[in-house]
């Protein structure tokens, strides 16, 4: 009996061991207090690989597949806005979609993307390889529904100023 109850209690802590070297590379706590310092949450939907080459600068990577699970540990009243590659790219408008599905007020999709943030000179981080980024694509034309949800680069520029995201530099539009 004794070495049983020895072997359970081994078995336990290791169990608990693996659990705390494991267990933090499930979630990423920054992206969280990033988001509920600030009020205000720049989601890059696109994959790993393009957010590390440019993404804009304060914005987190969250995956369409995540982003559901993601989203749910958010207040319902932060300030959301999604953006991936540029104009063809559809990701954005179907990440602001399912976040106010969610019930979250304040989402907006900027759905010129990262390419136009590179292209106005506006802040970026990563090394910026990609051929789409110089490629400009102009805006498609919205109706008055799919315009609310929309944030050009200038009102994304102000909400970050306003939020103190990340040290931005640029020319806002009057």
């Amino acid at each position: 009996m004794k070495s049983e109850g020895t072997y359970l209690t081994a078995l336990l802590s290791v169990s608990m061991s693996f659990l705390l070297l494991v267990l933090p590379a499930c979630w990423d706590s920054k992206k969280e207090d990033t988001a509920l310092k600030n009020n205000l949450v720049i989601i890059n939907v696109l994959d790993k690989q393009l957010y590390d080459d440019c993404h804009i600068k304060g914005s987190i990577n969250v995956s369409m597949a995540d982003l559901a699970q993601y989203a749910r540990a958010l207040p319902k009243d932060v300030e959301i806005v999604v953006y991936c590659s540029n104009y063809m790219c559809s990701a954005s408008g179907y990440a602001c979609k399912q976040l106010k599905d969610m019930d979250f007020k304040h989402v907006w999709a900027y759905e010129g993307g990262t390419a136009q943030w590179y292209q106005k000179g506006l802040p970026v981080e990563g090394p910026s390889n990609s051929s789409y980024l110089s490629k400009v694509i102009e805006e498609p034309a919205h109706d008055n529904q799919e315009r609310m949800s929309i944030i050009t680069a200038d009102e994304l520029l102000h909400k970050i100023a306003n939020a103190g995201v990340a040290q931005v530099t640029g020319k806002v539009a009057a």
